[in-house]
């Protein structure tokens, strides 16, 4: 891939990561800080400093893989330094998705997409899984939730991931909620 292919993907308006002269090519991971600004500022700052839409904004500038389809396999620098980069951006991810979720508990619409999101980047999170039941269950999609429920727990399995009984309690609790609500 030419220099100028790599610079439109990695390089910003006011940093450069790509060195390159006519013989070679170089990697500046110190250039790659701050490449969301306000996934930057959630760390910095935490999410419960960040507005709502803030929040939003950084969950939307993380979606996807960084750098996606782009692979090096004869740069084990650039290669190292992509996938740390890849794992931190998913991690900051999941964090601001369980942020909003938090913020927007007394909007389960609205929250169901973000919850939605998290339990696909985490599918192996027990809790992201309940979490995505408790708000299909409360947004009165009760047959999807109790799909969900069935798909997680072969996840679950498919990972053996040791349970705390979270994403039964969820089933559970929501299971109980409806039949109180049907009754009244």
């Amino acid at each position: 891939m030419e220099p100028d292919r790599l610079r439109t993907l990695v390089d910003g308006p006011d940093r450069r990561m790509i060195m390159a002269d006519r013989e070679n090519v170089a990697l500046n991971p110190d250039g790659a800080r701050g490449r969301h600004p306000v996934a930057a500022h959630a760390v910095r700052s935490g999410t419960d400093a960040m507005s709502t839409d803030a929040l939003r904004r950084a969950a939307e500038a993380l979606d996807g893989d960084f750098l996606e389809g782009l692979d090096l396999p004869d740069c084990q620098e650039f290669h190292s330094w992509c996938t740390a980069e890849r794992e931190e951006a998913r991690r900051l991810r999941a964090q601001i998705l369980g942020a909003l979720i938090t913020r927007l508990a007394d909007a389960p619409t609205e929250a169901l997409r973000y919850a939605r999101a998290l339990s696909l980047l985490e599918p192996a999170d027990e809790a992201a899984q309940a979490t995505l039941v408790r708000l299909l269950r409360a947004t009165g999609r009760w047959r999807e939730a109790e799909e969900q429920y069935q798909r997680a727990q072969q996840r679950l399995d498919e990972f053996n991931v040791v349970r705390t009984g979270t994403l039964r309690q969820a089933a559970q609790q929501a299971l109980q909620g409806d039949a109180h609500a049907r009754r009244g």
